[in-house]
């Protein structure tokens, strides 16, 4: 508010008594006081001589010179800005917005940093001292560009005269301007309108306390004097659209539509309350929140219980934040970036931590325990796939008949990823079973004889598949070139094959190497939402792929019933990486066992290993293909950084 002088009849006596009141007033000063305690990752207090961030989770302050994200050239007491400690952070990184700052942000910075620089002084002449001093450090305080004309002068006397964080003092022909509030040491974010916001969102955010004091944050030190860690994850939320089934119910995706920069997902990521709200407070599994009660629960396994259900086109493999992909602060920041899609760059495949029937992979209608381990048909024949895959080796495990109805029946199997979940394993190219009914041993939709009499209730019904190396690379089946070529998405990649395999998947050599069995990174396929969760989309080609099966020699599949070994059902199986299958017809039950202990392990085959012991194997792929993206991509965020710059 001002307060105007009072004047007299005689302007020299008035312009006398101005410049003495106007001296007075900018002689008053106070003694600023750093507020003792632990601060940062250096554990040193509060340092108003430099730039500090304070972190919106655990509301300490951090100096800009211990902060390894580059911020830029940055003032003391700034306050447009959102700023995420690496500590508080459970990918380990710190997180960094600027916000555009208004005239009021600009002068508090300003009035904070005069108070600093001249020893306490309160009291700051608007015209001569604060405007220039806004001139001087424009780019530092706002991204506004700066003013051409002295226009912007009478606007931020409007905001010194009606904001309440200012005091104004009318000392004709002068202003004289000192913050309402002199504690320079409460100068920081809105953190708490954040909160208020955010409790609209339901977020774990908004269920916190109000910033603790200066005392309170030196209390929650540790008793080594190192700073709390807290937790947190990464995520961003994103626009929807209808017509993806679920697991119980159509809902919402986010999509972009297709491929052309590679995997991504449209974000409202510069909605201060939604991207904070996504990458604060106690994360769970894939960066949800359990407690959150609008997100889709997870079952044990940390796998979403409500999930988008894989077609006979389309599949959705479940993601999280990728620690070892750089550049998403840098993403983040960048304006040009602003509600362009998220590259799936930023994202990897999630595995299940246990060998058990997919939650996802499966066909919708049939009942799937919580153990993942027993399942239940549903009328017609569908098919569930296990969530791990072999593709080189010796596997086995054992399914048993639980149930068995009149008029029921399964086919026990082997399947590839492209094998229709609506349909019985054994139906197309991709998957070889034996039915419970006549014995009979199908691939292809072809049957043939296997043993005189199938099996039913109470039978334990042994699978093995035997598959060495592949004699050539180009026997090895791969979505990369399919994807590619529908979608462009190598250009994406700067020139790169973007799936788990390169050119040299083509290349006929006599041995294959490791890199060729390396599974999908699918970092170039879309991402999309669904309940809060992140997956990337792969639309399948079955009929293209067919054309790239070819038979492995010396593969084969062997059935066992209650122990008995029934020979050889399927040989010269094709290359490729198999998972197991359960297709049931009506409403029989089947219980899995992958191992590593059996009721019947095979006798007759050496060096065999459980379906449980490939869970370590199949990460260790994984992450190695990843790494292997990362590296081949390594420019990948900053090409695209610069398409949207020209863009």
């Amino acid at each position: 508010m001002t307060e105007p002088m009072d004047t007299s009849e005689n302007d020299g006596s008035a312009s006398s008594e101005n410049v003495g009141k106007l001296q007075e007033l900018m002689s008053k000063t106070i003694r600023i006081e750093v507020a003792s305690g632990q601060q940062c990752y250096c554990g040193n207090p509060r340092d108003y001589s430099v730039p500090e961030f304070q972190c919106s989770f655990c509301y300490r302050w951090f100096h800009h010179h211990c902060i390894n994200f580059d911020i830029g050239p940055s003032l003391p007491f700034m306050t447009a800005y959102h700023f995420m400690c690496k500590k508080c952070n459970n990918a380990n990184e710190e997180v960094f917005s600027k916000k555009q700052a208004n005239f009021a942000s600009m002068c508090q910075t300003a009035l904070a940093n005069l108070m600093c620089i001249h020893n306490g002084r309160v009291y700051f002449s608007e015209e001569k001292e604060l405007i220039p001093y806004l001139e001087q450090n424009w780019e530092l305080l706002t991204s506004q560009p700066r003013r051409t004309n002295d226009s912007w002068h009478t606007n931020i006397h409007k905001t010194l005269v009606s904001n309440e964080l200012f005091h104004v003092i009318d000392v004709d022909p002068q202003h004289a301007v000192c913050l309402s509030c002199q504690d320079v040491s409460t100068i920081g974010p809105s953190y708490e309108r954040f909160r208020a916001l955010t409790s609209q969102l339901k977020t774990s955010v908004s269920k916190r306390g109000p910033p603790p004091s200066s005392g309170q944050l030196t209390d929650s030190v540790g008793g080594d004097g190192s700073p709390l860690t807290g937790d947190g994850s990464d995520g961003a939320p994103g626009k929807s659209r209808k017509g993806v089934q679920s697991g119980s119910s159509s809902a919402s995706l986010a999509s972009t539509g297709g491929g052309g920069t590679g995997g991504n997902v449209r974000s409202t990521r510069r909605s201060t309350a939604a991207a904070v709200a996504s990458s604060c407070g106690n994360g769970g599994l894939y960066g949800a929140n359990p407690h959150d009660d609008t997100r889709a629960k997870v079952n044990e396994f940390g796998i979403p219980i409500d999930h988008p259900v894989n077609t006979e086109n389309y599949r959705y493999i479940l993601v999280e934040p990728d620690p070892h992909a750089q550049g998403r602060q840098q993403w983040d920041e960048c304006e040009s970036t602003a509600g362009k899609p998220i590259p799936g760059y930023f994202y990897r495949v999630c595995l299940c931590p246990k060998v058990v029937l997919s939650l996802h992979d499966r066909a919708h209608q049939m009942k799937l325990q919580d153990s993942q381990t027993s399942l239940t048909g549903d009328k017609g024949y569908c098919m569930a796939r296990a969530t791990h895959s072999v593709h080189t080796g010796t596997w086995y495990y054992e399914a048993t008949i639980t149930d068995q109805p009149e008029g029921s029946a399964t086919r026990i199997g082997w399947s590839q990823l492209m094998g229709n979940l609506q349909a019985p394993c054994g139906y197309d190219k991709f998957g070889y079973s034996w039915r419970s009914r006549l014995g009979t041993v199908f691939h292809d939709s072809r049957g043939k004889h296997y043993a005189d009499t199938g099996y039913s209730k109470g039978d334990v019904i042994g699978c093995l598949i035997e598959l060495p190396k592949a004699a050539r690379a180009d026997m090895i089946p791969s979505m990369t070139a399919l994807n590619s070529a529908s979608t462009g998405s190598s250009k994406a990649g700067g020139g790169s094959k973007a799936g788990g395999r390169g050119d040299s998947a083509k290349a006929k050599t006599p041995e294959v190497p490791l890199f060729n069995y390396l599974p999908e990174t699918y970092k170039d396929r879309p991402l999309i939402k669904f309940r809060n969760f992140y997956y990337f989309e792969e639309k399948g080609d079955p009929q293209a792929l067919e054309k790239q099966l070819r038979p492995l020699p010396a593969s084969k599949i062997v059935f066992y019933r209650n122990g008995e070994c029934l020979g050889a059902a399927f040989q010269n199986i094709y290359a490729g990486a198999y998972f197991p299958a359960i297709s049931i017809y009506k409403s029989a039950t089947v219980c899995v066992n992958f191992g590593p202990n059996f009721k019947y392990p095979p006798a007759d085959f050496d060096n065999w290993q459980p379906m449980s012991a490939r869970r370590e194997s199949a990460e260790v792929e994984q992450a190695m293909a990843d790494m292997l993206y990362l590296n081949v991509n390594d420019r990948l965020i900053e090409n695209l950084m610069k398409e949207c710059h020209r863009s």
